[in-house]
């Protein structure tokens, strides 16, 4: 027996790891849910409403509701998906799983709707800048194909994601950040191998430790160094895509020159070691 609930929340009604097979072509008429998608591995595209995006290991896509999606899977090394069915504002009787076509039994069901205040069209990035996002779409992946969560369950899930979602809108605008962090994110980039300490950064940036600590969370939503970090393995994952360098040397280039510690801070913004994302990303192209 399903619970009827009376105020709307978010829940999770699906996740789930698909390996799609060479050639594969799946279209999806209408898709019922705010669908978080993601690469974990291969290539292949996906077109949503006429909009085709090549899809890249651990680059992700926030999908609109009611879009048809035409996922298409490389010949050599088609790609593994992860995806996560979200219903932003759930009312009424709980079931698990999302309508993706009109004649679905779940389709035009009125206690499923989307939130406005989510952000609207498709919104995509790459896990590197989104770790905890990336671990908990994994995690509800993961956890969806061993079995089902029941409704408590389902509705805790939703919160979480819908929270983590909440984040994706607060990319900053760099135009519109205060000239402290503007300095900054500048002086990280020209100096990317400089050993930053926060009084470094603060000095460059013209303010107290503290003043740049506060202005760093409110409009970056992480700490000073924390930010050094994630400009240095953007620009790693720019060098091991177009270059063939070691993994000790591309670690040097970007500030990290013990090879171990390298891998480590790689591996825990992206999930994967920087050798294990170089042969990702060769399969997909």
């Amino acid at each position: 027996t399903k619970n009827i609930a009376k105020n709307p929340a978010p829940c999770v009604v699906w996740a789930n790891h698909h390996q799609g097979i060479s050639g594969e072509v799946i279209d999806v008429p209408r898709l019922e849910s705010r669908m978080l998608l993601w690469c974990r591995r291969g290539s292949g595209t996906v077109t949503v409403d006429g909009t085709q995006v090549d899809l890249q290991p651990a680059h992700f896509a926030l999908l609109p509701w009611g879009v048809r999606i035409i996922y298409r899977a490389a010949r050599r090394h088609p790609f593994e998906l992860g995806g996560v069915h979200l219903i932003p504002r759930h009312t009424g009787i709980w079931r698990p799983g999302a309508a993706h076509d009109s004649n679905d039994a779940l389709a035009g069901i009125t206690g499923r709707a989307d939130d406005p205040t989510l952000l609207s069209g498709m919104t995509t990035g790459i896990w590197v800048n989104h770790p905890i996002l990336y671990h908990l779409a994994e995690h509800l992946a993961t956890r969806w194909a061993r079995t089902p969560p029941d409704e408590a369950t389902s509705y805790a899930q939703g919160a979480l994601l819908m929270a983590e979602l909440r984040e994706l809108a607060c990319r900053p605008d760099l135009n519109s950040l205060p000239r402290e962090l503007t300095r900054m994110l500048a002086a990280i980039q020209t100096h990317l191998t400089r050993p930053w300490m926060l009084s470094d950064l603060a000095q460059v940036a013209g303010c107290s430790p503290a003043w740049l600590t506060r202005l760093a969370m409110r409009h970056l939503r992480r700490s000073p160094c924390r930010q050094v970090a994630v400009v240095r393995l953007d620009r790693a994952c720019e060098i091991l895509r177009s270059h063939s360098m070691s993994i000790a040397a591309v670690g040097a280039a970007v500030g990290l020159p013990d090879a171990a510690r390298f891998t480590k801070v790689f591996g825990a913004y992206f999930g994967i070691s920087p050798s294990a994302w170089r042969r990702l990303r060769r399969w997909s192209e």
